[in-house]
């Protein structure tokens, strides 16, 4: 799609991997070993937790190419879906670190986000994040071989295209149903009958888990 890909270190079989793609022409690449001007690191936060960087110093280094237009593929937003189950809460259990737990406020039409019990706050502005949507696709997640970095976690890659089980949560419902992509488009989310479950206007946060991860 043209995007401009933002990243701070990778393993040496990774950081291979995404250049070769980068030249190939699928994105731009700005990572801070390339473009270290284009980066700040914070005292206030420990190494390597605190690389920063804003939006215009990331296009400044793009140059040219990240200043094109491009199209973007765009989920679908629309009214609420009929049916649904409750969906006043949601656990995404991740383990360690902590599990993440979305809470519906009726109030301001949105989820509070927790993670390990505290709530998510964009430090930027100061304010705590509320998703108006929140997505869950289930698909399958494999480790890449020889992509072990010096502590040894290997990186994972996931199936992104086809389809596969979704879970959407939307003005405190539930909505269960099937996504599907091809190739570089977007992703769809449809009931059992094929009727699209389409997304509140606003801020959605998406999960990408195991299909073996259950969420409660």
């Amino acid at each position: 799609m043209g995007a401009i890909l933002v990243h701070v270190g990778a393993s040496q079989a990774v950081a291979r991997e995404v250049s070769g793609a980068a030249r190939g022409g699928g994105f731009v690449q700005v990572d801070e070993f390339e473009h270290p001007e284009a980066f700040e690191r914070i005292r206030e936060r420990v190494a390597p937790y605190n690389a920063f960087t804003s939006a215009d110093s990331v296009r400044e280094a793009a140059g040219e190419r990240g200043r094109e237009r491009v199209s973007v593929p765009d989920l679908a937003f629309g009214d609420a879906p009929q049916g649904g189950e409750n969906g006043a809460s949601l656990l995404v259990p991740y383990g360690d670190p902590p599990s993440v737990r979305y809470e519906y406020d009726a109030g301001v039409g949105a989820y509070r986000r927790l993670h390990g019990g505290r709530p998510t706050i964009d430090e930027a502005v100061g304010l705590e994040v509320l998703p108006e949507n929140v997505v869950v696709i289930s698909t399958e997640v494999t480790e890449i071989a020889g992509t072990s970095d010096v502590a040894g976690a290997p990186s994972l890659t996931y199936r992104g295209t086809g389809s596969g089980p979704v879970i959407v949560l939307r003005d405190g419902k539930r909505h269960e149903g099937t996504w599907s992509r091809g190739g570089s488009g977007t992703y769809r989310f449809a009931d059992a009958s094929g009727t699209a479950i389409t997304l509140k206007p606003g801020l959605t946060w998406i999960h990408i888990l195991p299909a073996s991860v259950e969420v409660q």
